[in-house]
Formats: C-alpha cells, sequence, structure tokens
C-alpha cells in the first residue's frame, strides 16, 4: 500500500513582483479567490454558501442546495480539486481553508 503526503489545502499559487509569495488574507489571494468564485457553476456556488468550518455530510449539502447527491459529489469533487473545499471522513466537507 502506498501512502501518499497529504496535499495542501490552498491550490493558490501567486508571487508578488519581487518573487515573494503574499501573506495568506492579502489583498492578491483575496482577489484571486472572488475571481474564481465569481467563474464557479451555480450549482457549485450553492453548495459553498452551505459550507462553513462545521463539517456536513454530502447528503445534507445536496439536500440544501436543491441537487442529488451524485450531482453533489460530483460538484464537490470538482471544488476539492480547485482547493475550495476539503473532504473528511464520513463523506463530509468543510470549507478549504
Amino acid at each position: 500500500m502506498v501512502v501518499l503526503p497529504p496535499r495542501p489545502a490552498a491550490q493558490f499559487s501567486l508571487e508578488m513582483e519581487d518573487g515573494s509569495a503574499p501573506a495568506a488574507d492579502s489583498a492578491a489571494v483575496q482577489t484571486a479567490r472572488k475571481g474564481l468564485l465569481g467563474s464557479l457553476p451555480d450549482s457549485q456556488r450553492r453548495l459553498l454558501e452551505c459550507l462553513s468550518l462545521t463539517p456536513r455530510h454530502i447528503d445534507m449539502l445536496a439536500q440544501e442546495a436543491g441537487l442529488t447527491s451524485t450531482q453533489a459529489g460530483i460538484e464537490m469533487t470538482f471544488l476539492e480539486l480547485n482547493g475550495l473545499v476539503r473532504r473528511l471522513p464520513g463523506n463530509t466537507y468543510i470549507l478549504g481553508v
């Protein structure tokens, strides 16, 4: 069995003009996140609105977002790949911090 190291939560890779990385709460990072959120499909935005730092089960998220569990699972996978959500054990999700 191969054990992979954990993947970083955020997928944003911004660099300042001097080559340094901005602080996590900098205006550049916030602008990049807003740009990404604005380009998301409506179903993914609805799922994100249901999330916080408290783990929520995929079935509850699907119900609140008006999606089937299958649709919600697909959309959550895309959100996870973009670093916007984190999947936890038991098919629960939180915002990707």
